[in-house]
């Protein structure tokens, strides 16, 4: 029974904490969540200055993008909608293959 008790309130801490993060992260402006996984990708890649520049910006055209394309649900059929995500994707990783380097790409997964 005490057990019980123990895991019980372990996921009632986990629960709160994880939604806590999401509420913080959710609250966050675009720009600030763009700069964000930037960070992330210039740790991971090991980015130079001009090229966490050059993602940034690629990032953040995706970001908006996106936010114009979930703009448009319900006024859009959602097969056109996904068709249209996938070639942001696209679009997304072309643009970055033109500042990574071979080795950043593999990095990435991206080919």
């Amino acid at each position: 029974m005490k057990r019980k008790k123990m895991i019980v309130a372990t996921l009632v801490v986990l629960m709160t904490l994880f939604g806590t993060k999401s509420l913080l992260w959710a609250q966050k402006s675009q720009e600030d969540r763009v700069s964000h996984r930037t960070e992330h990708m210039a740790k991971k890649l090991d980015l130079t200055e001009k090229q966490k520049e050059q993602v940034y910006i690629i990032n953040l055209k995706k970001v908006k993008a996106h936010q114009e394309l979930k703009s448009t649900r319900g006024e859009m059929p959602r097969e056109e909608r996904k068709e249209q995500l996938s070639k942001m994707r696209l679009e997304w990783k072309n643009d970055l293959k033109t500042v990574l380097n071979e080795e950043q790409l593999k990095k990435m997964h991206i080919e």
